[in-house]
């Protein structure tokens, strides 16, 4: 008799999932104060200053680039694991994360490799022009076209969440909650390449008591990241597709016709005996 034997597809999915998750939101707060100390920068209405400001804090925005790296590469795998851990019961809702996740790690790439772009320029001679420039091209990705993309993301998960056991609906709740954060920055558009700059760096001066929102929606979204990756861990309830492999029945052998000596089968499909003569 077969036994049953555990999913350990399942448990390496979950491992990975929280341990990932964890990880990048652990790193993103180690980050946080390279995004903060620099303060805010000048307008981009003033192009020398800002370039300036750009060669000042270069050795500090590279970095955040590099981290955002790592972040996005233990994103992509949480990710993974994820969408695994809801294609079982909400398999349209794993689909919608892989998608959604992707993407939204994708547009993230690309700000930062055109922010890192303006800090390389403000290493050494800095054009105010190309600084300004690649900075106003980053600002959609990290700003109104990335919060939509977060938006879709996180409702994905907190659909999956508020789906799955009692256990894990505050963190399907929380989701939502930064849904409707992400999605309120998207009118910032409207304002001007200069007020999204001040909102995304945390400054005060042009974006007023909304930019203290928007850093505090980044630090409750690593939060976030890293207490679900701890829920996940713990709850070894969570399964991938198909659960513990369940042992098969036997199936009855039925017995093999084997053709006489004559070419025709035996009758109830027995193999005729040897007679002899």
């Amino acid at each position: 008799m077969d036994t049953v034997q555990p999913d350990l597809r399942a448990v390496e999915a979950r491992r990975l999932a929280g341990l990932s998750a964890t990880g990048a939101g652990a790193l993103l707060i180690l980050a946080s104060p390279l995004y903060v100390l620099p303060g805010p920068p000048p307008t981009l209405l003033d192009a020398a200053g800002f370039a300036d400001f750009a060669a000042r804090t270069s050795a500090a925005a590279i970095t955040t680039k590099l981290t955002d790296a790592l972040y996005i590469a233990g994103l992509v795998v949480f990710i993974a694991a994820l969408r695994r851990l809801l294609k079982g019961k909400h398999p349209w809702t794993g689909d919608v994360v892989l998608a959604s996740g992707t993407l939204h790690a994708a547009l993230v790439l690309v700000g930062d490799v055109l922010a890192g772009a303006a800090a390389l320029d403000a290493t050494a001679s800095p054009d105010p022009s190309a600084v300004r420039a690649l900075t106003e091209a980053s600002l959609l990705a990290f700003g109104d076209i990335g919060s939509i993309t977060a938006a879709l993301f996180l409702a994905a998960i907190a659909t999956g969440l508020l789906a799955s056991s009692p256990g894990g609906h505050w963190l399907g709740w929380a989701a939502l909650a930064l849904t409707l954060l992400n999605l309120a920055a998207v009118p910032a558009l409207y304002l001007g390449s200069d007020y999204m700059e001040t909102v995304i760096s945390g400054g005060s001066r042009a974006a007023g008591v909304y930019s203290y929102i928007s850093s505090a929606t980044g630090l409750l979204y690593s939060l976030w990241l890293i207490l679900l990756g701890v829920w996940i861990l713990r709850n070894k309830a969570l399964r991938s597709p198909g659960g513990p492999r369940k042992p098969q029945p036997e199936q009855a052998r039925l017995p093999q016709r084997a053709p006489s000596d004559d070419g025709q089968l035996g009758r109830g499909g027995e193999i005729p005996s040897e007679r002899g003569e």
